[in-house]
């Protein structure tokens, strides 16, 4: 797509007004008596219509953005290797694994909140927690010809040096961090059908819309705020969240095999990459 006609659907433009309420948010702190796991996730049912397969810190500008310095993933071990597949599609239309479940929880603190009233773990395309779990799925398989312009890491690998965990939460809008340096996802989100693939053509949006907002809220994590007014970047070379956003659009539609993607999530993913630029004041 020519960069000059950028696209613009009510839907997109709805996830992007989320992401800029986000940067800002006050603080927000979690009491003690919030559990790091939840207490009702179980494996997917066997009768499920899919198959399984084998307070918050303060955000401050860094003061040389073009000077920041990756931060070093503390690595830990998980249950079993990236997740191998031919295309997002067919990982999405499975069920996670209990293993692959277990492994999120050992990588991740992942909370959710129990004063939301969340239904319990099931496969379904509206249930919250798989969400979730898809889009960790989804980030896993994710791989590319060429490395991450803001990281020498996977983009799971980076993901998990970047914030602790992510919480799902009865809150206006997502962000991040609490104190306990994990993303907060605004669970209402969540519930939309929409999220059960990786693009829907209907909606405009899909699981890779919520996997941007991830990427965007875990480089606040390393970096900071916005740098250009209260919302944008001031420059595609500090590497904030509008362009770490904007790259991982572009490398899910021009650095991923063949096969892995299909020609219109490509094309989405272009348009979704163009719109992050439109969010640096100088590009």
């Amino acid at each position: 797509m020519p960069w000059g006609h950028r696209r613009f659907s009510l839907p997109l433009l709805t996830i992007l007004l989320l992401i800029n309420f986000a940067c800002n948010l006050p603080s927000l702190t979690v009491t003690p008596s919030d559990s790091p796991r939840a207490a009702d996730l179980t494996s997917p049912p066997s009768g499920s219509t899919r198959t399984s397969i084998p307070s918050s810190p303060t955000r401050t500008a860094h003061p040389n953005p073009t000077l920041a310095v990756e931060r070093t993933p503390a690595l830990k071990p998980t249950s079993i290797p990236p997740t191998l597949v031919g295309s997002l599609d067919d990982l999405l239309a499975t069920c996670p694994t209990a293993d692959e479940i277990e492994r999120f929880q050992i990588d991740f603190d992942i909370f959710f909140d129990p004063e939301v009233g969340l239904p319990p773990y099931a496969c379904d395309d509206t249930n919250p927690r798989l969400a979730i779990y898809q889009a960790l799925r989804a980030m896993s398989a994710l791989y590319f010809d060429q490395p991450l312009p803001w990281t020498s890491y996977s983009l799971y690998d980076w993901l998990r040096g970047a914030v602790s965990g992510i919480v799902l939460r009865a809150t206006e809008i997502s962000y991040c961090c609490d104190d306990q340096n994990r993303i907060v996802i605004k669970s209402e989100l969540l519930s939309q059908p929409s999220y059960s693939s990786w693009y829907d053509a209907q909606s405009g949006i899909g699981l890779m819309d919520l996997v941007g907002l991830i990427v965007h809220e875990a480089r606040h994590a390393e970096i900071g705020g916005h740098t250009c007014g209260n919302s944008d970047d001031a420059t595609l070379e500090e590497m904030g969240a509008w362009g770490v956003q904007h790259y991982y659009f572009l490398w899910m539609a021009e650095h991923t095999p063949p096969g892995l993607l299909t020609p219109t999530q490509r094309e989405a993913a272009m348009a979704h990459a163009e719109t992050a630029l439109g969010r640096i004041c100088n590009p």
